[in-house]
């Protein structure tokens, strides 16, 4: 019985890749088209569903927490600026108040004693010039309309002090001094009056501040969980989801992957990846089989 010689002497070349293929058996698959329609049925139900990107809405939740703080912070600042303009109104108005006492100390002296009218005109011509200098400042509080009653108040009692002291006639005399500590009493009721609203207006801004400084904390904490929970929900779930279909396909359950969401993101191009890569498995695992079987006959 004649053995059977092969016609050639040396032996199949081996692919480096599989021991057992041959070179030119794996190397039509690298451009094979038939790999693509193998795939294409699964990756069509990846692929065919609405785009929603793990990037865009990591950067749409950065987004909202970084314009929710930037929102309060500059809250906040606007905030604190008019209270620095209503700090500096009450020390206008503290030093308005005092002047204004110093002319009704010195009102009672010229009416008791007939002495000191020059120095209530000196310290009402300073209360005045306190307001006009600070004109900027004071209308920023109060209204212009407020302002102008307060001047138009100090000019209308130095009027009356001049008059007072022109008249000689006993009976007017006493009508001008009742007017004049009427006006007086006016002066300084008004000024104390702006002065007291603008405190406790400064008082309820600090306790608003306290407020929403706290209310800012526990919101941000609140985002910042839904973040962090999002995070583990979209990235490391799905993370631990496709280590099990690897671990799966190691195992030798070649099921394509298939899609569980109504949109897709980036993991979706990963699943098409892991489904092309079980196509390619399976067909070469086919041509590795049929290899085997010529090398046996």
């Amino acid at each position: 019985m004649s053995k059977i010689t092969p016609t050639n002497d040396h032996p199949p070349e081996k692919s480096p890749e599989f021991p057992g293929g041959t070179a030119s058996i794996y190397a039509s698959l690298g451009d094979s088209k038939e790999v693509e329609n193998t795939n294409a049925p699964w990756n069509e139900q990846l692929s065919h569903r609405p785009r929603l990107s793990i990037r865009f809405r990591l950067i749409l939740t950065f987004s909202i927490i970084f314009a929710f703080c930037a929102g309060t912070s500059v809250w906040i600042v606007y905030v604190m600026v008019t209270v620095q303009h209503k700090i500096r109104f009450l020390e206008i108005a503290d030093s308005y108040m005092r002047e204004i006492q110093q002319v009704r100390r010195f009102e009672k002296n010229y009416l008791l004693y007939g002495t000191n009218l020059s120095d209530a005109r000196s310290h009402l011509h300073r209360a005045q010039k306190i307001m006009l200098d600070n004109r900027d400042k004071v209308t920023k509080v109060i209204a212009q309309d407020h302002f102008k009653n307060i001047i138009r108040g100090t000019e209308e009692y130095e009027t009356l002090l001049n008059k007072i002291a022109a008249d000689r006639d006993d009976e007017v005399r006493e009508k001008t001094e009742a007017r004049l500590r009427h006006h007086g009493a006016q002066m300084v009721s008004f000024a104390a009056d702006f002065a007291e609203r603008e405190r406790q207006a400064v008082d309820r801004t600090f306790l608003l501040i306290r407020r929403v400084t706290f209310a800012f904390l526990v919101v941000l904490m609140a985002m910042l969980l839904v973040a962090a929970l999002f995070i583990n929900r979209e990235i490391l779930k799905n993370l631990r989801r496709l280590r099990g279909y690897t671990d799966r396909i190691a195992a030798g359950d070649f099921t394509r992957i298939t899609p569980h969401r109504r949109y897709r993101d980036e993991f979706t191009q990963l699943a098409m990846a892991i489904n092309h890569m079980i196509d390619e498995l399976e067909k070469r695992q086919r041509i590795l089989v049929e290899s085997h079987k010529i090398r046996a006959i």
